[in-house]
């Protein structure tokens, strides 16, 4: 009989040790403002924890993307405390071609890092960006580059220089 309480007495202990030892994930929430925000406009990120975790060293790591692929100047920022257990930060974004961000938020407990959203290093939330904007297909934006029309006028004024020079020989 003492044998066997000592067997689960000690199994008691060993479960409970794991469970104290594992980073708690507080009860978090992310907000976005705005909820789709537009390329190359600023973004605020608001992380709220439950009261009851103590939190501290709250950082943002966002990515802007484009078809599938994401761009390398990505942005991991630390988070501002605003208030009880509320963080905010806000961010401009970079690229007027990005049509979805993907973000992490990470923080400090007494018991270690924690990450949200939970599942993996890979683990990312996604918000789509409004690119509704400039109604051409260019994003809202002019990057510089001529459009189809100035390649259909560099042949057409070659075509027509060489016509002008066969007529005259």
């Amino acid at each position: 009989m003492k044998k066997r309480f000592i067997s689960i007495f000690l199994i008691g202990v060993f479960f409970g040790t794991i469970l104290l030892t594992i980073p708690a994930l507080a009860d978090t929430s992310v907000t976005v403002d705005p909820q789709n925000p537009t390329p190359g406009g600023a973004v605020t990120f608001t992380v709220t924890f439950s009261e009851d975790e103590p939190v501290s060293d709250v950082v943002i790591y966002v990515e802007e993307c484009e078809a599938g692929l994401c761009f390398t100047d990505n942005f991991n920022e630390t988070m501002t405390s605003i208030g009880n257990s509320v963080y905010e930060k806000t961010i401009t974004l970079r690229h007027d071609t990005a049509i979805e961000l993907k973000y992490r938020v990470g923080y400090s407990t007494p018991t270690g890092w924690v990450w949200y959203p939970p599942g993996g290093p890979n683990a990312r939330s996604e918000v789509n960006l409004d690119t509704s904007g400039g109604g051409n297909g260019d994003n809202g934006g002019n990057n510089g580059t001529p459009g189809f029309e100035a390649v259909l006028l560099f042949i057409a004024v070659i075509f027509i220089s060489f016509i002008v020079v066969k007529r005259r020989r």
